[in-house]
């Protein structure tokens, strides 16, 4: 074999591991994730704190990594390192004053059908009303700097939420409207940054107008134009199952949705290669982005927000969202056309990259059907 062609075959094998090793590392909906839902009651501020066990025993010391049972002699000892922990890295504040004091965690912690631990809480402020909450947390990002906690507060029939997380750790829970839709559009911004099988669904489609042609593309806007029309299609197919998701309107089981997801970027990948005789693209990619919508739902199908209060979460989060994927169509697309004027290798150069993300896709499919089997 030639040296040329043995280098090849190397970066081809090594970018390849590269890329499955992340994706099969990410969890592209499940990033760790607490919540916190308060609701006023008269004097004083009630609710809990929960968080998926799963991420517990790596942020405090002394967990065991399989659920305890609350039989088990050592479980009074695990609630109390569980309490010292939030105690110590949750707190609360109001006009500039510490609520340390008369904030209590527990007594007692339960888990819930999804392995999530429920800590009680309650704060009695010394006046016996707030009309401001500060809550600051530390401690969450130590091995998941993507660790995220979504607040809500109930007053009567309103609710507030915000999301907090690494260098946004301390916020104001009674929010101005504007500051909880501004909230929103930042996880919304982080979610798909952080999602490698949306990012991998994105970059097929920008390369896809590329590889449409065997001849190099000397005018950059005929494969603009094809894009704009694909992701006008994935926008508007995500836009709406994000909404009924949240609503929860139309439900779907998470692993149907996580192998579609996944089966849509090997069917696009392989389309960018082998063009099959497909009328109306764009109908294809809204139908995937039906899927991709639900995808993103879980960004914020657990925030227990009312039906009256999901217009600015919902609408700054998908405001998110779609910020994202204009800067990962920016990032890759311009340098792409750029290149392709220029260089014809550039398009030898798309078609690698869209084989490493197909054969990469492939293997997460079978991974996510046959389990650990591929392992």
């Amino acid at each position: 074999m030639p040296k040329r062609a043995l280098d090849n075959v190397l970066i081809l094998i090594t970018a390849g591991g590269l890329l499955f090793a992340l994706a099969t590392r990410a969890t592209a909906h499940s990033p760790g994730q607490a919540m916190i839902n308060l609701r006023t009651e008269d004097s004083r501020i009630t609710g809990s704190v929960s968080m998926y066990y799963g991420d517990m025993p790596f942020l405090i010391e002394g967990l065991p990594f399989q659920v305890p049972e609350s039989t088990d002699e050592s479980f009074p000892h695990y609630t109390d390192i569980t309490v010292q922990f939030l105690t110590d890295h949750i707190r609360f504040s109001s006009a500039g004053q510490p609520l340390t004091d008369v904030t209590h965690f527990g007594p007692g912690m339960k888990f819930d059908e999804q392995n999530n631990a429920v800590i009680p809480i309650s704060i009695r402020p010394p006046g016996g009303t707030l009309k401001s909450l500060i809550i600051e947390q530390d401690g969450m990002y130590r091995t998941n700097p993507r660790f995220t906690t979504l607040v809500n507060l109930q007053t009567g029939d309103q609710f507030k939420s915000l999301v907090l997380r690494r260098g946004e750790s301390r916020a104001e829970i009674f929010i101005d409207p504007l500051t909880e839709a501004r909230s929103f559009l930042g996880h919304g911004v982080t979610h798909i940054l952080s999602g490698i099988d949306h990012i991998f669904f994105i970059l097929l489609l920008i390369l896809g107008p590329f590889l449409s042609t065997q001849a190099a593309v000397t005018d950059w806007r005929p494969p603009a134009w094809s894009l704009l029309k694909l992701a006008t299609a994935f926008t508007a197919a995500h836009s709406l199952t994000l909404f009924l998701a949240v609503c929860k309107v139309v439900w779907i089981p998470t692993t149907i949705i996580d192998i579609v997801v996944i089966f849509s970027i090997v069917f696009v990948g392989l389309h960018n290669l082998l063009r099959f005789h497909i009328g109306r693209e764009w109908l294809v990619v809204f139908a995937f982005g039906l899927f991709h919508g639900y995808g993103f739902s879980q960004g914020l199908q657990n925030v227990g927000l009312s039906r009256g209060h999901l217009l600015l979460p919902l609408l700054g989060f998908n405001v998110g969202v779609e910020i994202g994927q204009v800067l990962i169509v920016a990032a890759v697309f311009t340098p792409l056309a750029a290149a392709a004027r220029r260089w014809p290798q550039t398009l030898t150069v798309a078609r690698w990259a869209t084989a490493l993300i197909t054969v990469t896709a492939s293997l997460w499919l079978l991974e996510k059907i046959f389990g650990g089997m591929i392992r």
